[in-house]
């Protein structure tokens, strides 16, 4: 299991071996990854001139990349029709990959909004756990702080010590305990910046849902609080899992991981289930991105598969244990286009355009900004 690189340095990938090789999928890594060059201003001649021009994003080469809307993009990819579970088209790669079901538009426009609005304002309330967690402790009221004009959070230890103040807490602050009003707000180069809740909620990268599974003894704790997955997610989880040919997946733990640009998630096997066999379930939401699918070592080179919102992965069987991993992400503002040089990739303007989402416009450019991804798989 990984999170998005950058959370912990746990998670983070060396660019080469120990003994300075580089692996087949670093090289895809780095082929994909964001890499934002500055330029100059120059003159008439050419000379570069004092002041630096704005950063601008490196064109990346997408010919090789399978695109789930062009079935055509790759020779690996075989086509499957099903009437089952709202799954009119899907994708496997028998050959390259077996076991790995590719579904685009998994989940339609409103399933989309409803998954994107509660990624932002409740999965990753407790008493699920995330990457704040080693530091700031647990909190609640992310979204809303952040939404109601900025606040930051208390001191860790004035929130505890509130926590017990209060009658049938059981060690939870509300939300009212959780933030405070700075007057004046702190300025550039004030530690409290990094406690204001819109930069928590920037640096948030990932949430459990479920279980959650303890790095210290390498198991998950069943006997933890936990913010189980909403029903809605289990329910289209549990479809897509049968439609892989697994009918009796039930989704008891998973993670909601949060990417914003720059971000990546290192190539890596999920082993910590004690039956490989059974399946991880994930959905892509907002930013499109670029899936990496590579072999039992990092030696294999990966296929590169992109992903938009509401396109899901099923990984099962041999490509349950097989390296994967994403390099990238692409937000809008980018102005990457695809293999084809058609679509502007990012975020479907449906879910991260308060004009074209005007009931929560606030979700909708947290979106704009952010790929949402929500795995859920078997522990049992």
């Amino acid at each position: 299991r990984a999170s998005v690189r950058g959370a912990s340095p746990m998670y983070a990938a060396d660019d080469a071996d120990d003994d300075g090789h580089r692996t087949a999928f670093r090289i895809a890594e780095k082929k994909y990854k964001l890499h934002r060059e500055q330029t100059f201003r120059t003159d008439a001649k050419g000379r570069r001139r004092g002041r630096l021009a704005r950063l601008v994003t490196r064109p990346v080469d997408l010919d090789d990349v399978v695109d789930l809307r062009d079935a055509s993009s790759s020779s690996a990819l075989v086509r499957r029709v099903s009437d089952d579970d709202g799954v009119t088209e899907y994708f496997t790669m028998p050959e390259t990959h077996p076991g790995c079901v590719l579904v685009p538009n998994a989940l339609d426009l409103d399933a989309q909004r409803e998954w994107l609005r509660a990624a932002a304002t409740t999965m990753h309330e407790p008493p699920a756990r995330t990457n704040h967690g080693a530091a700031r402790g647990s909190f609640s009221g992310l979204w809303d702080a952040a939404a109601t004009g900025d606040r930051w959070l208390r001191d860790r230890e004035a929130r505890e010590g509130r926590s017990e103040g209060i009658e049938g807490s059981a060690g939870m602050e509300k939300e009212t305990d959780a933030w405070e009003t700075l007057d004046p707000p702190p300025t550039k180069g004030d530690p409290r910046c990094a406690t204001s809740a819109s930069h928590l909620l920037r640096k948030l990268r990932w949430a459990t849902v479920g279980a959650p599974y303890d790095w210290t003894a390498r198991r998950y704790d069943l006997s933890a609080p936990r913010r189980d997955a909403p029903d809605f997610v289990l329910t289209r989880c549990r479809e897509l899992a049968r439609l892989a040919g697994h009918p009796a997946f039930a989704g008891d733990a998973g993670l909601v991981n949060y990417y914003r640009s720059g971000d990546a998630l290192a190539g890596h096997v999920d082993d910590a289930e004690r039956d490989l066999a059974k399946p991880i379930v994930s959905l892509s939401l907002g930013c499109a991105a670029i899936f990496l699918l590579g072999g039992e070592t990092r030696e294999t080179a990966p296929t590169a598969v992109l992903l938009r919102s509401g396109d899901a992965v099923v990984l099962a069987g041999e490509s349950r244990r097989r390296y994967h991993g994403v390099p990238r992400i692409f937000a809008r503002a980018e102005g990457t286009r695809d293999g084809a040089g058609v679509e502007i990739l990012g975020a479907p303007r449906e879910v991260s355009d308060p004009a074209c989402w005007p009931e929560e416009p606030l979700v909708a450019r947290w979106a704009a900004e952010t790929r949402v991804n929500v795995s859920v798989r078997d522990i049992a």
